[in-house]
């Protein structure tokens, strides 16, 4: 089977490095021109559980022209990059392939369904919903350069397809990463899984971004708490018009930063750990572009559409996108090069 990774972040270098590890499998790296040669000279380095492991994909290329028809391609670029990355996806695809998006927030189609339109600019015609499938993962990554990557937690990856319901593309997908020892499952409802993890990332990651604290130093503040609080409730009440009874998992996700505080408290080392310190958080201090719309502009489109009113998400959203149009945030980027 041929397996293409597009996009060699922390998430795409792990999974990439797993996948490298299957013997049955043609894995190929579609990467930027800066990280060409080194990924062609090196390989993949994982860091897990005190070892480190050397793998090689079959094929390492910058140009999409270089490489043959895909049956998977695994897309983990955030989602912001997806309306400039999908026509090439298409475009390496077979026509029986499969396309799964691993991202944080909700997926584009996910919102024009339910807003009926959405800012991603996306060709809904370059992929069907039968190629596409979602993907909710909980991975711990960190990258420690281009082709190294330490794995430090979690390991649960639900894969649904955007069709719904399951195919043999969605089965074919979850044969491939079972093969190479990850926790997937397919999920019964996808939606819900985008949804629960969405409460946890949409309410803690803003603030993060903004105050430039992890987890665990939020959870400390009662005014950032109250705050999170009242994301949370609103995003869940835009769920709920949607259909997604989210029960328990909204008192679940309210506790996330508390729990974090606490264990901050009693073991110095959880301090400002992977586990406390969203992406979005090194986004924001890289001068990196931040998942915006995708943690809060799409859930904003579904309010309108649904006649939810979300003040707190409203203000969070102008002032992440008010930080993230920063030409300071472009200055540090620049000058770190």
């Amino acid at each position: 089977m041929l397996i293409s990774v597009v996009g060699v972040g922390a998430m795409g270098t792990y999974l990439a490095a797993k996948l490298a590890r299957c013997a049955d499998e043609e894995l190929s790296l579609l990467v930027r021109p800066s990280q060409l040669a080194t990924l062609r000279n090196d390989g993949l380095t994982l860091h897990d559980g005190g070892q480190a492991r050397l793998s090689r994909p079959r094929r390492v290329v910058d140009n999409p022209d270089a490489l043959p028809w895909q049956d998977i391609v695994f897309v983990t670029l955030k989602a912001h990059a997806h309306s400039q990355i999908l026509p090439t996806v298409a475009k390496i695809l077979k026509p029986q392939g499969v396309a799964v998006f691993v991202a944080n927030g909700l997926p584009w189609w996910y919102v024009k369904k339910h807003a009926r339109s959405d800012q991603s600019g996306i060709n809904d015609a370059l992929l069907s919903p039968q190629q596409t499938v979602a993907c909710v993962a909980y991975s711990t990554n960190a990258l420690i350069r281009p082709g190294v990557v330490a794995h430090s937690g979690n390991n649960l990856w639900l894969l649904g397809a955007a069709s719904g319901g399951e195919s043999e593309r969605l089965s074919a997908c979850i044969d491939v990463l079972r093969c190479c020892e990850l926790d997937v499952r397919c999920s019964t409802d996808i939606d819900r899984d985008i949804w629960i993890k969405l409460l946890r990332n949409a309410s803690l990651g803003p603030i993060a971004a903004l105050c430039q604290l992890t987890h665990d130093e939020i959870g400390a503040r009662s005014y950032l708490l109250d705050v999170v609080d009242s994301l949370v409730d609103e995003l869940a009440s835009v769920a709920q018009a949607v259909g997604v009874n989210l029960g328990g998992e909204v008192a679940a996700a309210k506790q996330v930063a508390r729990r974090a505080a606490e264990r901050s408290r009693t073991d110095s080392s959880h301090r400002h750990s992977l586990a406390t310190r969203p992406s979005i958080l090194d986004d924001a201090l890289c001068g990196k572009p931040m998942e915006v719309d995708a943690l809060l502009g799409g859930v904003q489109l579904i309010a309108s559409a649904k006649g939810v009113a979300c003040p707190t998400i409203a203000i969070m959203l102008a002032l992440l996108r008010g930080l993230d149009a920063s030409p300071l945030r472009t200055l540090s980027r620049d000058s770190e090069r």
